[in-house]
């Protein structure tokens, strides 16, 4: 085995840190919980309330329902207006540091902190395209600039001197892990929606109830119960979700503005249907 015997001495930039903060964000979501069981979650605290306000309140289930609309659409938003605070946090990462990597630890040196861990609890690296970053057990990490190597050759001698130190090394991760709360897949979502309030609308115009009720609608004469109708609206709202995410995505590798552009085109129009529905109500 190779004893890696490194002294870097350097101060990352916002830009490096920030993309390694990045990263260990990813890593963090990805493991303390599953995307599916993130959105999962996220939708029984949020949905389950909805629905038992519109059966408790069927009267106010209009205003409940555009709340929760804006409420996502400011969650989806909202994040994407305030972009300080993640370079604010990298900030504090630029400062200048000597790591040291012997036989036995790996060690950080900051002006307000003196830190050693050893080879074992070295998590996974991350070789990103400014950096490489180094996670441990703990979610420390320290950020190695590209221009502490020469060129790529002795940057890859020294990743493998490292992965050979530490055999116990996680997989590494891309630089695109997915995340279940994306502009494109929220924008598929509401695409869905945008076709079930299509179906309802299609339907409030060629069926009719006799008695001005949701209990039982005729279409071609035939009566047909409300609950039926919804129904079949949701299950073809659920299914168009997948081709709409799909073309997203592949909107998104070809053309990202033209995919966020469209993204957002499927979000807006089901609040603003909503406010303009509730003000001429």
């Amino acid at each position: 085995m190779k004893a890696v015997n490194e002294k870097f001495t350097f101060t990352p930039s916002t830009a490096e840190c920030l993309e390694g903060l990045r990263a260990i964000t990813r890593s963090i979501n990805r493991e303390t919980v599953n995307p599916v069981v993130r959105l999962l979650v996220c939708l029984a605290i949020y949905g389950l309330p909805l629905v038992f306000a519109g059966v408790l309140f069927p009267r106010a289930f209009d205003e409940i329902y555009l709340t929760f609309v804006l409420f996502i659409v400011a969650a989806v938003v909202l994040p994407r207006m305030v972009r300080g605070a993640p370079a604010a946090i990298a900030e504090r990462y630029s400062v200048n540091m000597e790591v040291s990597m012997g036989p036995e630890n790996i060690r950080q040196s900051t002006p307000t902190a003196d830190t050693s861990w050893s080879w074992a609890s070295l998590n996974r690296l991350h070789v990103l395209n400014k950096l490489v970053v180094l996670e441990f057990r703990d979610w420390s990490w320290i950020p190695l600039p590209n221009h502490l190597w020469a060129d790529d050759g002795a940057k890859d001698a020294f990743l493998g001197e490292v992965r050979e130190r530490a055999p116990g090394l996680l997989p590494e991760e891309s630089a695109n892990v997915p995340n279940p709360f994306t502009l494109i897949n929220i924008g598929a979502g509401f695409g869905a929606i945008d076709i079930y309030l299509l179906l309802m609308t299609v339907l409030a115009r060629t069926a009719r109830s006799e008695c001005g009720c949701n209990v039982a609608w005729h279409i071609a004469g035939q009566p047909v119960p409300f609950w039926l109708l919804n129904a079949t609206a949701i299950a073809l709202s659920f299914a168009a979700f997948f081709p709409i995410l799909l073309a997203l995505r592949a909107l998104n590798r070809r053309r990202h503005l033209a995919a966020v552009v469209t993204a957002n085109l499927l979000i807006w129009p089901v609040p603003i249907a909503l406010i303009v529905f509730e003000v001429l109500r």
